[in-house]
């Protein structure tokens, strides 16, 4: 638990505004969350989520459903403007040893037009 206060000083999420760049639908926020482009996108339409508290273990209800609710609204302002896209798929990596490049709680959000990734599509 003390990576999160090792990284909490200079973390650029926590720094939004000034530290990362706005999706192409522009920067969307809420009271607890906000949203930033992806600086290594894997698809045409990718951006990424993240509640503005930098410690996963302190997150609420509240902020974790304020992420969710802004992923909701950029699938369906990324659908609008792009209506053939229309799988959603979030994907969540925690921590180093889960994939995740920061520190900072994040997910993933891409708008696919013919698939959803990964195996997904056998759960449905």
């Amino acid at each position: 638990m003390k990576q999160w206060k090792k990284t909490s000083k200079n973390c650029d999420l926590c720094n939004y505004q000034n530290m990362t760049a706005i999706d192409s639908l522009g920067r969307m926020e809420n009271r607890y969350a906000y949203s930033a482009a992806n600086a290594f996108k894997f698809d045409q339409w990718h951006s990424m989520f993240m509640p503005k508290q930098h410690d996963i273990t302190k997150l609420t209800f509240e902020e974790l459903k304020d992420v969710f609710t802004l992923a909701w609204k950029w699938f369906q302002a990324a659908h609008k403007e792009s209506p053939l896209h229309r799988f959603p798929t979030i994907l969540w990596d925690s921590l180093p040893h889960g994939g995740a490049s920061q520190v900072h709680p994040h997910i993933h959000a891409t708008l696919h037009s013919d698939h959803y990734y990964g195996s997904i599509k056998y759960l449905i």
